[in-house]
């Protein structure tokens, strides 16, 4: 193992990085001791940081696209369901060796390549996330985030690129500044190399903020609303906390066109704005903490609006369904979006040749009484076989194979169904695509969602 002198030394009130030894595996095992130092000032003691892979090597998905929001930061997962696949993760130290909140001393476990879909070559890329400390937490827009990838070998990219290295031996990934040791410019770095601080959501442009860019300093939201002004780029994050389950109903208004998403404390999508602006929401809400976030839908242009805030009068709407749909349970899409013709609610998934997919479907009563809804599904194709299970309550898939399963739904409560879909002899044939279409119906309306597969290799 190569012994280094620690930084911390030359490199006060820096950000540093030491992870020694990690264990990458190819076609054999083999031992591999990454070294990695790089700076961005001070960083609070206990930050997650992940070391992600682009497992098609078809680029990273930025962390300021909306679609990144409710993305788990657990080894394995996905980011914002994209091929982008977090191979291992990390937290800051306040060890005698580093400067107070400004070091990482980490030994990596095993990464095992063919369990996360690597192999040698694969790109790589450091997200550090200043305001998260417990893996498994969920990413959500507005949230500060650190950004380190480079392809240039040597000097402050490292003895080798970020990228998954292949035989034993030590190797140092780094972004050092000239006085430091290394050649990195964080204000002109070169074309090969992006080492980037961000915000999702920030202004940018330093001028002063109405409301907070992130959980952290959420403006706090009492039955009324508020009003405020969205600058390009801009997010306003407010807060609200509920005591006991209550309707409540909100919209945005005014000069700026606004879209929306409400979160719960844990990080969970309730409502996204795949269903365009304005934003307008009603919901009975269980108690809890909550966040709403607003955006301009015209991102480059500058407005006022508001945000009204109530309690719903009291319901007396029959009982309607909500479809939801996403790769797991807590990765949902479309809540709050009524659309039977099947728009902003459609999951794409990639099948691996031969290899089942699996979908997960939410169905709630939006309405204000207890009603009996209906869920309709696809009983297949020629490319795939389709098997129901209610979560928690069995196989259903003769009843939906016939048209309908009926189950009782009390106003606000989400029923979950896993749906198997298993490739035929058709559907293992690489390039093919299936499409399977799920519908909920009741007294007070319909909902519906997509599944679209392709076979991949």
């Amino acid at each position: 193992m190569k012994i280094r002198t620690p930084y911390s030394t030359r490199l006060s009130g820096t950000f540093l990085a030491c992870l020694m030894p990690c264990v990458f595996l190819s076609s054999a095992l083999a031992t591999v001791t990454v070294e990695v130092y790089f700076e961005n000032g001070s960083i609070p003691t206990g930050s997650l940081a992940a070391i992600v892979a682009d497992t098609n090597e078809d680029g990273f998905l930025p962390l300021t696209d909306s679609i990144v929001s409710g993305s788990a930061l657990s080894v394995g997962a996905l980011i914002g369901g994209s091929d982008d696949r977090i191979i291992a993760l990390f937290s800051s130290t306040a060890g005698p060796e580093w400067s107070p909140g400004a070091g990482f001393g980490h030994t990596l476990p095993s990464l095992d390549y063919a369990a996360h879909g690597i192999s040698e070559g694969t790109p790589l890329i450091i997200y550090v996330f200043p305001s998260h400390s417990v893996a498994g937490s969920f990413f959500i827009i507005g949230d500060e985030f650190i950004v380190y990838r480079s392809s240039a070998s040597g000097g402050s990219g490292g003895d080798i690129p970020f990228e998954a290295p292949a035989d034993p031996g030590v190797y140092t990934l780094s972004a050092l500044t000239s006085g430091n040791g290394g050649d990195f410019d964080p204000v002109s770095p070169a074309p090969e190399e992006t080492y980037l601080a961000g915000n999702a959501g920030s202004t940018g442009d330093g001028s002063p903020d109405d409301h907070g860019n992130s959980r952290q300093d959420a403006t706090s939201l009492s039955i009324g609303g508020s009003s405020g002004n969205l600058a390009p780029g801009d997010l306003d994050f407010f807060e609200f906390l509920v005591t006991e389950s209550t309707t409540l109903t909100m919209s945005g208004s005014g000069e700026a066109l606004t879209k929306g998403w409400i979160f719960d404390e844990a990080g969970n999508l309730i409502y996204s704005p795949e269903g365009g602006a304005p934003f307008s929401f009603q919901r009975l809400f269980d108690p809890g903490k909550y966040f709403i976030v607003m955006q301009g839908a015209d991102e480059s242009e500058e407005g006022d609006y508001d945000l009204s805030f109530e309690v719903a009068k009291a319901a007396s709407a029959p009982g309607s369904p909500d479809l939801t749909i996403g790769t797991s349970a807590g990765k949902q899409k479309g809540g709050g979006l009524y659309s039977p013709s099947g728009s902003g609610q459609v999951l794409v998934v990639k099948a691996k040749r031969g290899k089942k997919v699996t979908a997960v479907l939410s169905v709630s009563n939006s309405g204000g009484q207890s009603a009996s809804l209906v869920l309709r599904g696809s009983k297949g194709s020629k490319f795939h076989k389709m098997k129901y299970i209610q979560l928690g309550g069995g196989n259903v898939t003769a009843s939906v194979g016939r048209g309908g399963y009926t189950a009782s739904y009390n106003p606000g409560q989400i029923i979950f169904y896993k749906v198997d879909m298993k490739p035929t002899k058709a559907g293992k044939e690489r390039g093919k695509k299936g499409k399977f279409t799920f519908d909920a119906a009741g007294a007070g309306g319909s909902d519906r969602g997509v599944v679209k597969t392709k076979v991949s290799k």
